[in-house]
């Protein structure tokens, strides 16, 4: 990674922190700030360029969301289409969300599973974060990167952007 992707990125985040002060603080409990500079860390610069800060506050703010229960080795998945009301955020395409216990090549299969179905991907938001649950799996806490033991476990969020699916998405 470049210095200059690295600096355009923590701008981008800077940014979106300081705006999330005219915005809830916690979502579920987690701070929104703590999840935001996770969600974004190592999303090109680029890719997040042409988006406002209340989007990509929703973003990740509905990501989060999201996160906030689920049971280990669980997987889960959403599939939508945006829409202001329902999700902050209006997009053009469809998002496919899955969280699940991080383990290797989880992009890779995603992706080729969307491309055999002929979708195209137009972005990727991939964070590995380290949480801690409570025994129903509520989300307590959002640790920092690379955490685990005293019942800190890593999980997986995929967050792919593809071209829009009209069939019945909510």
């Amino acid at each position: 990674m470049s210095e200059s992707f690295l600096q355009k990125t923590h701008e981008i985040i800077d940014a979106l922190q300081h705006y999330k002060a005219k915005t809830p603080a916690n979502v579920g409990g987690v701070d929104v700030k703590t999840y935001i500079s996770q969600f974004y860390a190592f999303v090109p610069a680029e890719e997040l360029e042409g988006l406002d800060n209340e989007t990509l506050y929703a973003i990740a703010s509905g990501s989060l969301a999201f996160l906030q229960q689920r049971k280990q080795e669980e997987i889960k998945v959403r599939v939508y289409n945006t829409s202001k009301e329902a999700n902050g955020w209006k997009g053009e395409h469809t998002i496919v969300e899955i969280i699940n216990d991080d383990m290797p090549f989880l992009v890779d299969s995603v992706t080729e599973e969307l491309n055999r179905r002929g979708q195209k991907i137009l972005s990727i938001i991939h964070p590995v974060v380290s949480v801690k649950r409570d025994k129903n799996g509520n989300l307590e806490e959002i640790l920092p990167p690379y955490s685990v033991g005293n019942g800190a476990f890593k999980e997986s969020i995929m967050q792919f952007q593809v071209s829009h699916i009209v069939d019945e998405v909510g």
